[in-house]
This record gives structure tokens, C-alpha cells and sequence, in this order.
């Protein structure tokens, strides 16, 4: 498979793959609290129901559900609280991403025919 191509028109299309990998949503300062004010729910109500410490107890991050999901992607592969999810779901893929994200987000692998098309009709 070719590099991950470059990310001018990335466009996601939904498909909560990033939002079932295994690993932690860490949360940066302040992100707790806005979740927390956005479902409505006391601060420490939000923290005990939907965070844990990661291992290295230097940060909060989102808990999952038994399958690895994030705990708020709904049946529909809709965010829960996309007008305030955390700054690591809303940077990926353009600030970060897995080494082969194309094997996960199709988003970033429709991308990459596109640019391969453009590029095959360029040649002819």
C-alpha cells in the first residue's frame, strides 16, 4: 500500500473506525469539564462515570466500552458529544494518526484513490 497521501480534502465519512481502536482518548485541561457541563452532569459525576487514570497517572482518558469503542459513539457512528469531543478525536487524522491509518479510516483511503485517479489520469 502507498504512503498515506496528503490530507487537502480529507473528508470523514463517519464510519467510527477511529472511534473503536484500543488505546486512550486523553483528555487535555478544561476538556473535562466542558463534557461534563455539555451532558449536563456534575463534574465529579462525569469524571467517575466516563474517565479513568491512564497507566502512567498523569492524565484522564475517556473509558470504553467492552469491545474497545469510545464510550460515546452511538450505534450510529455518530460522536456524543462531537460539539465538544476532545482534542485527539477532532486532530485525527490531519494532527496525528496510526502508522497505516488508511487500514482504518476510510476517509483517508477514498482520499488516497481519489489522488491515485487524479494522478492515473494525469499519465493518459
Amino acid at each position: 500500500m502507498s504512503p498515506s497521501p496528503d490530507l487537502a480534502g480529507f473528508r470523514c465519512l463517519q464510519c467510527g473506525n477511529c472511534c473503536r481502536q484500543p488505546g486512550y482518548v486523553r483528555l487535555r485541561p478544561g476538556e473535562p469539564q466542558a463534557i461534563a457541563r455539555f451532558l449536563g452532569l456534575p463534574l465529579p459525576e462525569f469524571m467517575r462515570r466516563f474517565t479513568r487514570l491512564t497507566n502512567d497517572r498523569r492524565d484522564l482518558s475517556l473509558t470504553e466500552r467492552a469491545d474497545q469503542s469510545c464510550v460515546f459513539l452511538s450505534p450510529a457512528n455518530r460522536c456524543e458529544i462531537q460539539a465538544v469531543k476532545p482534542a485527539q478525536c477532532r486532530d485525527f487524522p490531519h494532527k496525528w494518526r496510526y502508522e497505516d491509518c488508511e487500514s482504518i479510516c476510510r476517509g483517508v483511503r477514498e482520499l488516497r484513490r481519489s489522488h491515485e485517479r487524479k494522478s492515473r489520469a494525469r499519465k493518459t
